[in-house]
Order: C-alpha cells, then structure tokens, then sequence
C-alpha cells in the first residue's frame, strides 16, 4: 500500500516541512512585498498632492485661487470607472477646485472620521466611494497672499486643505499578482523537492533492494554461502545488513544442527533395530525350546526399551527446542527431597552395576523452577554417572547453597574424560572416545547420548549453570540452579528458613 512506502512517507515528510518554511517565506515576502507597494503608492500620492497645493496662487483680488481643473489630475486613472477624486478648499470652507465627479457644494464623505492634518503635516488614510476602495492623502499648506495696495505678504497666512483620493485597485492588483506568483514558484519548488526527494531516497536504499534480491537467491544449499549485502553500506542501513546476516547464520546452523540430529537419531535407531533383527533371525534359523524362545523374547523386549527410551529423549528434545514442554507451574520445592527420591530410584541399578551410592545427610535447601524437570535433570546426571563408572566404584551426590544459587555436585569414580571433550560431553549424541563398546549388544544397552544434552537444556531453562569437571578420583558434574526466594513470616518480614550448610 501507498501508506507503507518508505519513499511515499518520506516525499510527503519534506513536502509538508518545506510547505510549512515556504509558506513563512511567502508571507515575510508578501508582507515585506506589500509594505513596498503601499510605501510607493503614498509617495506617488504625496507628490501629486504637493504638485496640487503649488497651483494654488493668490488671485487680482487677493484671495487664494487655482486653475480648475489643475493640470496634475486633470487625467482620469487607468481604471475609468474609478476615477481620482480630489478637492481643495480653504480653512474658511470656500471650494477652490474639485473632481467634477463630486456634486458642487457636497460635504467630502470620504475622509468622515479622518482627523484634520497640522499645518506642513500629512495624513493617509482608506476610503470607499462608490463601493470602491480608496488610499487618500489630506495636506494643509499656508498661502502666501500679496497685500493688494502694498503688495507685502501678510502677517497671517491662509491655509488650504488638499485631499486626493485614488482607487486602491492597483495595490490589490499588485497584491495578487504577488500572490500568484509566489503560488507558482512554490508549486516548482515542491515539485522539484519532491521528484529530488524521491530519487534520494531510491538511491538510499540501493543497498536493501541488493540485500532483497540476494535473499532471493538463497535456499537451504546456500543459506550462508556468503554475506547478503553490500559491506559498505551505509551507516544507518549497516546494523540491519549485520543483523540480518546474524540471522541467516544462526538459521544455517539451526538446519545443519537438525540434519545432524536426524542422522545421528536414525543411526542411533538403527542399531537397535538391527540387534533385534539379528536376534529374532537366530532364534528362527531352527527349532528352540521355549525357554530359548523366552530368553530371545526378553533380549527384543530389552532392546525395545532402549528404542522407547530413546524416542522420549529425542521428543523431550524437540518440545524444549521449541519451549512448549508441558511443566508443572514455576514454583518452591525441597532440592533434598528431590534428590533422596531419585537415589532411592537408582539403588537397584547401582547394585546390579556394582556401583555404591552415597548421599550424606544433605541440608535443606529450596530451589525455584519446575520439580518435573529438575526431577529429569539429576536423574539423568546419576544414570549417567552409575553406567559410566567402574565396577565397586561410587557416586557420591552433595548439594548446599552460596552466592544465592542452589549448587549440587554428582562425583563418580568412572574414568576421567579427555580434557578436549568436557564442553563437548554436552553436545546431542556425543560419547567419549572408549565409551562405547564394539559389541552390538553392549551398544543397545549403554546410554542414548542425549541424557547430558537434555540436563544442559533444563538447566538453561532454569537460568543456571552446568559443567564438567576431572577431579582427583573421577569426574564431577557441577549444577548451579536458583534458590527460592525467603519465606515470608507473619509481619511480612522475610525469613530465611534454610540452613545455610
């Protein structure tokens, strides 16, 4: 749409803050423009007044006189229909000359309300006559009269009155004609600005239109074959570019971590599979007793947990890749008692492996977090740490608290693991190099190679930490898990409850 159009919006943006300095720059010049015109048109009636009052002459008797009608303004204006007006008469009221336009004898309505000029002072007024507009100038200016029998000048001069109207229609002219023509020189202006904006900003974003037509081109054979984007593009445009860049990255290496995911779980079913294809071949090559039969049938069975069990893995996997594991609601729960049951769980399989466990009496301490998860967490580090242990050997499992963090220790006496390999223990599928056996049956009983992914990820869910460590005597896995917050007693103060270990 129109609307979402980053060149649209832009246009329009200028358009609208240059309409607005052009508007205050029309009207500065229109007023400026209009003050000009007006400051003219005064001197134009100024001068033709003064041209007037130097007609006005004594006449034989010595009274004031002029010629009618002077020659000044005997000419109509170039508006016929609105001619000038003017009159001249005396302080005593006696009309000298007037416009024959203006009935002899007749009051001069056009400058009702306009105070009287002082001597050598001047007065611009408006007017209307006729329904027409009128700028006038009224000007008294002394008469020198001779004496008729001396012929000397009088000691008190006579003063006559000037008034000289003319049409304002040519400052309205003016005024529109400025008026239009700051109407057309904006008009350019915005149109200019637009189609320069418009190019602009086409040329601006040059770099995302490239970027679009690279990310056309890719699909998943070349999702991070190179950068989409030019790398200097600009500034502003720089920190999209990078992160798109990021992005298709991190999606090439979500693609490659799923396609080694199916092949390392199609491999990891396959071997079951095969075992019990190979099983159930033998024991249909001849005859066998039912006890054969039964021994057979318990072996499928067995495999058949482990292909279960490998499925769950792998589904609880992708449910917390994706975050939509269904959990028990966020809340406190006892670390101690969580771990006792787990232990109590695994006794019987640490018996049958020869393995001992021990767990002190532990001190109570209160985590926050889902209790079905945390229940998966340490059950898969102590599986994990009874299969790969040694014959009489222990796990020892200790938990207390510090630096705000529930912190809980699985020691096992299995073998140390190669230092290279202690971040990658928690990588899907992945088993330390002599963990395995050769043996196809001992495969389909030893761990899926998911038990320390899926812990890592809980743990991550829960904000906390996990890690591998050699120490002397076997291999210890490390968890740091957040406390539950202090009990609250009953004024409302926190209490701490825990003991403090």
């Amino acid at each position: 749409m129109i609307r979402r159009s980053v060149t649209v919006r832009l246009v329009l943006t200028v358009m609208a803050l240059e309409s607005l300095l052009i508007a205050c720059l029309a009207a500065t010049v229109y007023v400026t423009s209009n003050d000009y015109f007006h400051t003219e048109f005064d001197g134009t009636l100024a001068a033709r007044a003064e041209a007037i009052a130097s007609l006005v002459e004594a006449d034989a008797a010595g009274r004031p006189a002029m010629e009618t009608p002077p020659l000044p303004i005997s000419r109509r204006s170039p508006h016929s229909q609105h001619p000038d007006l003017y009159r001249v008469w005396t302080d005593e009221g006696r009309v000298l000359s007037e416009s024959g336009e203006l009935a002899a004898g007749t009051p001069t309505p056009w400058i009702q309300g306009v105070a009287q000029p002082n001597p050598g002072e001047r007065q611009i007024f408006d007017s209307r006559w006729r329904g027409e507009n009128y700028r006038g100038i009224w000007i008294r200016v002394p008469v020198p009269l001779s004496d008729s029998l001396s012929g000397e000048a009088p000691h008190a001069p006579t003063y006559c009155n000037i008034v000289l109207a003319i049409s304002a229609r040519k400052l309205h002219d003016q005024s529109e004609d400025m008026v239009d023509r700051l109407l057309i020189v904006s008009a350019v202006m915005l149109t200019l600005s637009a189609a320069f904006t418009a190019l602009l900003v086409k040329w601006a974003l040059r770099p995302i239109r490239r970027a679009a037509r690279e990310l056309e081109s890719i699909d998943l054979a070349n999702l991070d074959a190179r950068p989409v984007g030019s790398q200097d593009a600009p500034r502003e445009i720089g920190p999209f570019v990078r992160t798109l860049n990021e992005m298709l990255s991190r999606l090439a290496g979500a693609f490659r971590r799923q396609r080694n995911f199916i092949a390392n779980a199609s491999h990891e079913l396959r071997t079951p599979m095969a075992v019990i294809k190979s099983t159930v071949q033998g024991a249909l090559r001849r005859a066998r007793s039912s006890e054969d039969y039964r021994a057979t049938l318990d072996e499928v069975l067995e495999d058949l947990s482990r292909i279960e069990h490998l499925v769950d893995q792998l589904l609880l996997l992708a449910r917390l890749d994706e975050g939509a594991v269904e959990t028990t609601p966020v809340g406190s729960f006892s670390l101690w008692t969580l771990l006792s049951e787990v232990l109590v769980r695994y006794q019987g399989e640490a018996a049958d492996a020869g393995v001992r466990l021990n767990w002190p009496q532990l001190p109570e301490v209160k985590m926050i977090g889902h209790a079905d998860l945390a229940d998966r967490l340490f059950d898969n580090l102590v599986s994990n740490a009874i299969r790969y242990n040694r014959e009489g050997g222990e796990v020892t499992v200790r938990q207390w608290q510090a630096d705000g963090q529930a912190r809980v220790e699985v020691f096992n006496t299995g073998p140390r693991i190669p230092q290279a390999d202690l971040t990658r223990v928690f990588d899907r599928f992945f088993r330390v190099e002599g963990s395995r056996s050769r043996d196809a049956r001992h495969a389909a009983t030893t761990g899926t190679g998911l038990g320390l992914s899926i812990a890592r990820e809980i743990v991550q869910r829960h904000g906390g930490r996990i890690e591998a460590l050699n120490v002397e005597g076997g291999v210890v896995f490390a968890v740091s898990l957040p406390l539950a917050p202090p009990e609250r007693t009953a004024d409302g103060r926190g209490q701490d409850r825990r003991d403090k270990g």
